[in-house]
């Protein structure tokens, strides 16, 4: 794609030109100190508590799902739950309910970026196609590498779509890439291959995988502009908002939650689920992100929807984990170490790389969102001047390849 727009001429010149930005970009000691001490200041140096390590040696697999904003969990419309089976689940396990998204120059692919690396994406250019061939040295796929996992990266799209594959393969340091390729695409819904058929499939894939194995996906159906066929709504929803973008949302998020349960019903039946910890959140803000003008003119069911919070649900379940809901503000650059801590790996692998935080072992309650806005309760100026530095330290550490295998040891 990159090459057809300009033709080979204009790639061979854009492309020099990015080579050229990146050889002019010279980091000083100074960068160097301001990342190192922006780091030393986010380590709480907590005791461990009751949640380390309790998912130790437990495959963990990654639901990406497409524009899921956490407002719809446990809510109704035209008396129906929006999301009958993560509603279920946000009861048996942990549900993080003051999460937010993070992105900044793009989407889906830095939600793909920050739950890898725990580090802020850039904000001038799209960080997975300027910066694909960055490494990343205490990626989550090379942490768990590290201890015997088979990693693995899967996303229903060609191998080229926003860099996917050279930044999961290369960046991050999964083992296996399956694409569109290796699935059979036999049913469409929304924006490509049907959550139902991925989930399907995709089940089927991972009884053959040895354990433990840490998989990651996005969904696909609940893409906007969210126009689901009739045959998959399910809501009856009143002309005017079913043929609304909000309706369209809704009914794709109802449509997708039923695949979630389908999955889980999968797992189980191949003897998977018992061991395995399934960690469902959004990539990014959905219809309040693209379709905010439109849908604040509509008139319905008292309008709870209407607010643009930025939140995005992050839902931990495994067999027998305790139920949960924890209320610590974080964002997507919180997963790498959450999860790393739930799985009971030494913080040492992490901290010194990782912007993000423990979600279950913090004392802090706040977190910073594109625009340089903060969330939740800062404590002091301190705390403050640490999350309004994030981005711009996250810029540092991407444009020297501050965190690369090959460069780490000069630091």
């Amino acid at each position: 794609m990159s090459v057809q727009a300009p033709g080979p001429l204009g790639y061979h010149t854009l492309e020099a030109f990015k080579s050229a930005s990146k050889a002019f970009y010279n980091s000083s000691t100074n960068d160097k100190k301001e990342i190192t001490d922006w780091f030393k200041y986010n380590d709480e140096n907590l005791k461990p508590n009751e949640y380390f390590g309790i998912f130790k040696n437990k495959n963990v697999i990654f639901l990406q799902i497409e524009s899921m904003e956490n407002f719809v969990i446990n809510h109704k419309i035209n008396g129906k739950e929006i999301t009958p089976f993560l509603n279920k689940l946000t009861k048996q396990c942990l549900y993080f309910n003051n999460f937010y998204e993070q992105n900044n120059g793009a989407n889906s692919i830095d939600c793909d970026f920050m739950i890898n690396t725990s580090v802020y994406p850039l904000g001038d250019r799209i960080t997975a196609t300027n910066y694909g061939e960055n490494i990343y040295q205490n990626s989550l796929p090379r942490l768990l590498n590290n201890i015997g996992y088979t990693t693995i990266s899967t996303h229903a799209e060609e191998h080229g779509e926003f860099n996917w594959t050279e930044l999961h393969k290369n960046g991050f340091g999964a083992q296996d890439l399956w694409s569109i390729k290796d699935y059979n695409y036999d049913e469409v819904v929304g924006y490509g291959l049907s959550d139902k058929s991925f989930f399907t499939q995709l089940s089927e894939k991972l009884k053959n995988v040895k354990p433990p194995f840490f998989l990651q996906m996005p969904t696909l159906s609940s893409h906007g502009p969210f126009n689901i066929d009739n045959k998959y709504r399910q809501l009856n929803l009143p002309k005017e908002i079913d043929e609304s973008y909000l309706g369209g949302y809704f009914e794709s998020l109802h449509y997708t939650d039923s695949q979630i349960e389908l999955f889980f019903n999968k797992l189980k039946q191949y003897n998977l689920l018992d061991n395995s910890v399934i960690v469902i959140y959004g990539d990014h803000a959905g219809v309040h992100k693209y379709y905010n003008d439109s849908i604040q003119k509509l008139d319905f069911d008292n309008n709870w929807w209407k607010e643009y919070d930025h939140k995005l649900p992050l839902i931990i379940y495994s067999a027998n984990a305790p139920a949960q809901n924890i209320t610590a503000s974080g964002g997507q650059v919180d997963m790498l170490p959450t999860i790393s801590y739930l799985l009971g790996l030494d913080k040492s692998l992490y901290k010194d790389t990782s912007m993000g935080r423990v979600l279950v072992n913090t004392n802090r309650d706040a977190t910073i969102i594109k625009g340089n806005n903060i969330k939740g309760t800062i404590k002091d100026s301190e705390e403050e001047k640490h999350l309004l530095d994030a981005y711009s330290i996250g810029e540092k550490i991407i444009k020297d390849n501050y965190l690369s295998i090959d460069t780490k040891k000069e630091h």
